[in-house]
């Protein structure tokens, strides 16, 4: 049986439907993506939330990655519509690394990635998309799924994730500036936390796409081949992407960064570090996980490891070290499940090596190490040319199609121009950075004081 053969064999003779509360209606044409949505990867998702503490200040926000890799999964099959791409094959890769791109995220998704590196594991250990191929490519239920359309497969959906895959278009639709991805977190963050933000006329910006040919250059500028891209239409949809890129900004600054999420995340991870020290040396006792004695000595993790966490084994955890016979441990596990979050500073500067702040704490009788974080935060409205991940320089501009010039420029290359407008200018600089200090509010009015007395100097 040939390729074509086996992509055909994959059509449903029936579609299946998921009523989804931001799409209405998910259609499921191919049985590959049926197969994939049970696997026990996938279905894990349900139990890791999109937005692990929001739901502690947005009650709404309880949705998880499972529901979210399905709405990117429908936006990649609306973002290969819109822009023309009718290969049967290319449309079921980017629909299967759409449907699995989050299928690597650790319990509480980006924070365990922070508890990954705090416990001394190399960058290629703590990256959620590293995890991501690495699932793919050795999970036995999904290896056997996808050799099904064809031994390559497999290959193939990784390096659409991890962005070296030779069609750029294919790539840009999972993960870009302006993918299915940000689309779908945008839209549902917003839905499920009551805010208005990240609401933005999809209908409207997906009719602007087209598909457009554009010369490729390399780092010095020089022509080096053509490339197949996406494009907004100026005239029709510069509105609604700065709308886009506006909503993702705010969305940033008030929702993902609010002080009280800010304050919980801190908790957690200063509840896991103080865990890891006392489990490596032998000071939990009632309390034994392999996995977490593996993180705690950063020994090497398998694939099985991996995928036993979720959110809820963590929690279950902190509720076995709420009554642990450690007071750091058990106040801070208590404070976490009884919603008292750490108080939240926010500087232009880093404290963390500030003399002042250390004698409060010694004042105060509080453990620096495991009861003071900061976290330095930032977030462009328009990202810069590149991103780097393994040495791999991945573009990321967004493109603009000029009708009436019949010409094709990058947003971030007009702004800077004055080609567009004055609202595009502003995106193009509009710049969100801050240092986030957590610490516990029994010093609040003591570490206000330095803060106030910084800016004062």
């Amino acid at each position: 049986m040939n390729l074509d053969d086996n992509i055909k064999k994959q059509k449903l003779k029936g579609n299946k439907y998921i009523r989804d509360p931001i799409h209405d209606i998910i259609k499921i044409e191919d049985q590959v993506i049926l197969d994939l949505i049970d696997t026990k990867p996938f279905q894990r998702l349900r139990y890791i939330k999109q937005l692990p503490f929001a739901s502690y200040v947005y009650p709404g926000a309880t949705h998880t990655r499972f529901l979210h890799s399905l709405g990117v999964y429908h936006l990649s099959t609306r973002l290969l519509d819109s822009l023309e791409v009718d290969d049967e094959y290319d449309r079921l890769l980017v629909k299967v690394a759409a449907l699995l791109h989050d299928i690597g995220h650790g319990p509480f998704s980006h924070l365990f990635e922070e508890l990954l590196k705090m416990a001394g594991y190399t960058d290629r250990v703590k990256d959620h998309e590293i995890w991501t191929t690495k699932i793919i490519k050795e999970d036995k239920e999904i290896e056997r799924i996808l050799k099904q359309i064809s031994p390559k497969f497999n290959e193939e959906v990784r390096s659409i994730i991890s962005h070296t895959h030779k069609k750029k278009l294919l790539m840009d639709i999972v993960s870009s500036q302006f993918d299915a991805d940000r689309l779908d977190y945008m839209l549902r963050d917003s839905y499920m936390t009551g805010v208005k933000y990240g609401n933005f006329d999809l209908n409207w910006l997906l009719r602007t796409l087209s598909r457009k040919n554009r010369e490729k250059r390399d780092e010095d500028n020089n022509v080096i081949g053509d490339e197949i891209c996406f494009a907004v239409e100026k005239q029709r949809g510069l509105s609604c992407l700065q709308e886009y890129l506006l909503g993702n900004y705010y969305m940033y600054e008030h929702v993902y960064f609010h002080p009280v999420v800010i304050g919980l995340e801190s908790i957690l991870i200063l509840a896991l570090k103080k865990a890891m020290k006392l489990l490596k040396n032998g000071r939990i006792t009632g309390f034994y996980n392999n996995v977490f004695k593996k993180l705690s000595n950063a020994e090497s993790l398998t694939i099985k490891d991996y995928l036993s966490l979720n959110d809820s084994v963590i929690i279950s955890w902190l509720h076995d070290w709420r009554n642990s016979d450690n007071t750091e441990l058990s106040q801070l596990s208590s404070e976490l499940l009884n919603r008292k979050p750490y108080m939240v500073f926010q500087s232009k500067k880093s404290w963390k090596h500030d003399s002042r702040v250390c004698q409060i704490y010694k004042e105060n009788s509080l453990n620096f190490e495991f009861q003071f974080r900061e976290r330095e935060v930032s977030r462009l409205a328009l990202k810069g040319d590149y991103d780097y991940k393994e040495n791999l320089k991945i573009p990321l501009k967004i493109y603009i199609y000029d009708r009436k010039n019949n010409d094709i420029a990058s947003f971030d290359e007009l702004s800077k121009n004055n080609k567009l407008n004055e609202v595009a200018k502003a995106i193009s600089e509009l710049e969100f950075k801050e240092y986030f200090i957590t610490t516990p509010r029994t010093i609040e009015k003591s570490f206000k004081s330095i803060l106030e007395g910084n800016q004062n100097e």
